[in-house]
């Protein structure tokens, strides 16, 4: 039954990637691309660091984490016409990302690689947490709601409780929470 709930939260993942790649070419949403390639490679090393401490079932949300932003990335670089301009933070926090990712490398430490990818995608999620505060309209809170439900699917299936099992899950539901939030505030502002 467990099995059951992370495919079903892997398919909510991927209705939210078809919708938010919709909204792209429609161009109701501007995806930054320097979060969107970070939040592709953050999810996919934390999952070859997961399955090398022996982590199953859990590590699909994880994959799908990582695949999603990939297909996004790819939907943006083709339609050139919706993609957000990024700023020099932006690139800030892409070379943070990016060398959390490489930090995993040295330490060779499953736990460490999932501590520096959380990391990582963290660095990442701020340029489209930043643009999203100041444009809201730029984003839609669909995909990261059903994100949140992805990565929750995770839970029910994890066997063993341990850093490595539990990181990236709970981040992805907090930090997906945290963009579904952003964007719809003034919305729960005005209510």
């Amino acid at each position: 039954m467990s099995h059951f709930i992370v495919l079903l939260g892997s398919c909510l993942n991927l209705i939210g990637t078809w919708r938010y790649c919709r909204a792209i070419l429609a161009g109701r949403v501007q995806p930054n691309l320097v979060t969107w390639i970070m939040w592709a490679l953050a999810p996919l090393i934390g999952v070859a660091a997961e399955l090398y401490s022996g982590v199953t079932w859990a590590v699909l949300p994880v994959f799908m984490a990582g695949f999603g932003p990939l297909c996004v990335t790819c939907v943006a670089l083709l339609t050139h016409h919706s993609t957000w301009v990024p700023r020099p933070r932006d690139y800030a926090c892409g070379v943070f990302s990016f060398l959390a990712l490489i930090l995993w490398q040295i330490t060779k430490d499953p736990d460490i690689a999932i501590l520096f990818a959380v990391l990582s995608d963290g660095a990442a999620l701020l340029p489209t947490l930043f643009k999203t505060w100041t444009h809201p309209d730029s984003e839609t809170p669909v995909p990261f709601a059903l994100a949140v439900c992805s990565s929750l699917s995770a839970l029910p299936v994890i066997e063993h409780w341990t850093f490595a099992s539990l990181a990236f899950p709970l981040y992805l539901m907090t930090a997906n929470s945290i963009m579904v939030l952003t964007i719809e505030r003034r919305r729960f502002l005005t209510v």
